[in-house]
């Protein structure tokens, strides 16, 4: 077997994983990066969620998020100095702080959610919809199989942080 032909197929999915990973994100995404866009969903997720709290813990979005507290906090830092959340601390248990989106959050997430929504119908509309869904239908096959595999080779040396992160991040 050639060289060429033995890295044939390996080189097939790995072009195919990244020709998605640089889409232009953020050109879909306006006033706010894909990242912070990903902290404000998970807010606004968690307040529909809840509506009965005031807010997400700072502690609870670093685990869901799997990043750290610190890492939060500087993004929460950015999004609060454009007024998009608000942060407060918890009368119960002074050392928790709460964050929760402000009205301009909300407005912005909602905001967000219709550009990708269009998007979405304008990428149906160029597949039609049988062939998107039969798409969908194939990449989430793929995942499931990869994950399966990536879980029966499993570091011996994953952190119990790893683990529990690979938890939250699966959702």
């Amino acid at each position: 077997m050639m060289e060429d032909e033995k890295w044939k197929e390996t080189n097939a999915f790995v072009r195919t994983l990244n020709s998605i990973k640089p889409q232009r994100w953020s050109g879909l995404l306006q006033g706010v990066s894909h990242h912070e866009f990903g902290f404000l969903m998970m807010i606004l997720r968690f307040q529909r969620q809840h509506p009965e709290v005031k807010g997400i813990y700072v502690s609870e979005l670093a685990k869901n998020m799997c990043i750290t507290k610190s890492a939060v906090s500087k993004m929460l830092g950015n999004l609060e100095k454009r007024e998009l959340v608000e942060r407060a601390v918890d009368p119960g248990n002074r050392r928790n702080t709460f964050v929760f989106l402000t009205e301009k959050g909300t407005a912005l997430c909602d905001m967000q959610h219709e550009r990708l929504r269009s998007f979405l119908q304008q990428v149906i509309a160029e597949l039609g919809d049988q062939r998107y869904r039969e798409i969908l239908d194939g990449i989430q096959e793929l995942s499931d199989a990869m994950a399966a595999v990536m879980a029966s080779w499993e570091p011996q040396n994953q952190t119990k942080e790893e683990t529990r992160c690979d938890l939250f991040c699966d959702t």
